[in-house]
């Protein structure tokens, strides 16, 4: 027996055509597939292979169903960008797009206390497991296939984020390769925009700033950018600078710790969190207050699509661990150890150190089995594991708030061309990103003039700071020391006053406890709000 559930109609609805559900968009070949105006989409999958052989042509966001008088089949996109769960309890199956119904048709009660504690280090459940023991969620790049008539349930990648095939061109080829990329995933994204309104969340950083060059170099004015926080931040005085070059509105949302806490307290609040968490991730809240004040405000025209610049910095090798850049072989522990070590690190891990053994079992365990490595392949494993993990279950998981206030969104620098060209970009030209800097340097010099930036060499400055972090490191009292430090001060400078959330004395208290940023103390009260701590 089965039972399938597709509710959740906010932002992306839900389109159902005989057996095929599918929420979000995509492109194949000349086509585009959108859930919220396709009138008719003539697609009738009865096999597997034509199941993944639409799943392998799709460029772009969803979740897909399809129901075939014999299997089942469901998948998501290559960054999970719209979840779905699923289950099995006595002969029956359940799939859904929300966690909290598939947990009340299989009764679980008690949450794993495994997955509790991973959720409190890191802010999400890794691999194919939830908050919830029968509870199970597709993984980014996956699909599933239940056969009604056995009952046998299979899951597997039709993609990852791996690095293989690599360019042997020049430098400036590889910059001119990257700028043409650009060019073709921007002219989707327009074709895909249909005229609408363009809302960018326009940052200091280099990600969104891309988004909007790209949109003003192909000709697309219909653009609103934004930004938020407390008075006179200095990523705020950035975004309107830029926005103002390019001569595009600019909105700003001020953030003040009174408006935390008193959302923080409201029942929206309650109902975002049970909407965004699906048992697996941290809902993001960085900019709902900014999102919904230009809701309340109507500021942007109520079909608006947002597009965040998530996670340009990712997939041109932000989060590539140096030292494997300096070795020419790494084991697996060490490839595990680091992992562990970037990942789980919401709260001082000394306060966990009898659950390390399990969590690094289980990373160890997803690695494929091999006793040393190149830096490459280590490098490769990493951002894989990164990529399923983090990117996938908690940055792009933020789209939700575009979701629950009902606007579609994009993600661009997601695209298939720009995954995969990445991932034919060897080691010594994403370490420190830096194709993607020397690209930055050539392509964006009105810009950098605009604001007196200079990525042709690394500041004296910045040489300095490093080498006042490595030295304080090498103590392990005054690294602590320092940090705490550093945290305490943030409840009054922080830019985005986030911490309003609480009071100084909670906040004092968990910088003492070892909590690393606002996650932390977000992951603490999620954990205790949904009743893990009478496990």
């Amino acid at each position: 027996m089965t039972k399938i559930l597709l509710k959740n109609q906010r932002g992306f609805k839900w389109f159902n055509n005989h057996n095929l559900s599918f929420k979000g968009y995509f492109k194949i070949g000349n086509t585009f597939f959108r859930s919220n105006n396709t009138s008719s989409m003539d697609v009738k999958i009865k096999e597997k292979d034509e199941f993944l052989s639409l799943l392998n042509d799709a460029n772009g966001f969803f979740a897909i169903v399809n129901e075939s008088e014999r299997y089942i089949f469901a998948a998501v996109d290559r960054v999970r960008s719209t979840p779905l769960f699923y289950a099995r309890k006595n002969g029956y199956f359940y799939l859904s797009d929300d966690a909290h119904w598939v947990r009340e048709q299989v009764g679980d009660q008690w949450i794993d206390e495994i997955s509790k504690t991973e959720f409190l280090l890191t802010g999400y459940v890794t691999g194919n497991n939830t908050l919830y023991p029968n509870v199970k969620q597709l993984q980014a790049g996956e699909y599933l296939v239940y056969d009604k008539q056995t009952g046998q349930l299979d899951t597997n990648h039709y993609f990852q984020f791996r690095h293989y095939d690599f360019y042997d061109n020049s430098v400036d080829e590889l910059t001119q390769l990257l700028d043409q990329v650009h060019v073709d995933v921007f002219q989707r994204l327009i074709e895909s925009l249909n005229g609408r309104t363009a809302v960018i969340p326009l940052s200091g950083g280099q990600d969104s700033r891309l988004i909007v060059l790209m949109l003003k170099r192909l000709g697309y004015e219909n653009v609103i950018c934004f930004s938020y926080g407390k008075e006179g931040n200095e990523e705020s005085v950035i975004s309107k600078k830029i926005a103002d070059f390019l001569g595009y509105k600019w909105l700003f949302i001020p953030y003040t710790k009174e408006k935390w806490r008193e959302w923080y307290k409201s029942k929206e609040k309650m109902l975002y969190f049970q909407y965004a968490d699906g048992f697996s991730s941290l809902p993001h809240i960085q900019d709902i207050l900014a999102v919904s004040g230009l809701k309340q405000k109507q500021l942007i025209p109520v079909d608006s699509i947002f597009i965040p610049g998530h996670s340009g910095d990712f997939v041109a090798g932000s989060h590539i661990p140096v030292s494997f850049s300096q070795k020419s072989h790494i084991s697996k522990e060490e490839l595990t150890n680091e992992i562990f070590k970037k990942h789980y690190s919401l709260w001082d891990l000394r306060k966990f150190r009898h659950y390390k053994p399990k969590f690094v079992s289980k990373i160890y365990n997803l690695i494929p089995e091999k006793s040393v490595y190149s830096n490459e392949e280590a490098v490769d494993l990493f951002e894989c594991w990164d990529w399923s993990e983090r990117q996938a279950k908690f940055i792009c998981n933020s789209v939700r708030v575009y979701d629950f206030l009902d606007y579609e969104w994009r993600m661009p620098l997601w695209d298939n061309e720009i995954m995969e060209f990445w991932s034919r970009v060897k080691l010594e030209n994403r370490i420190h990103r830096s194709l993607y800097m020397k690209y930055v340097q050539k392509t964006q010099r009105d810009i950098h003039r605009l604001l007196n930036e200079d990525y042709s060499k690394i500041s004296p400055f910045h040489n300095y700071r490093r080498f006042l972090v490595d030295l304080v490191k090498k103590s392990d009292y005054l690294y602590d020391l320092v940090i705490k430090f550093i945290r305490l001060g943030q409840y009054n400078s922080h830019p985005l006053e986030w911490y309003g959330i609480v009071d100084r004395g909670y906040s004092r208290n968990a910088v003492l406890k070892g909590m690393e940023s606002i996650n932390s103390i977000l992951v603490e009260d999620y954990i205790s709000h949904i009743g893990c701590n009478k496990n």
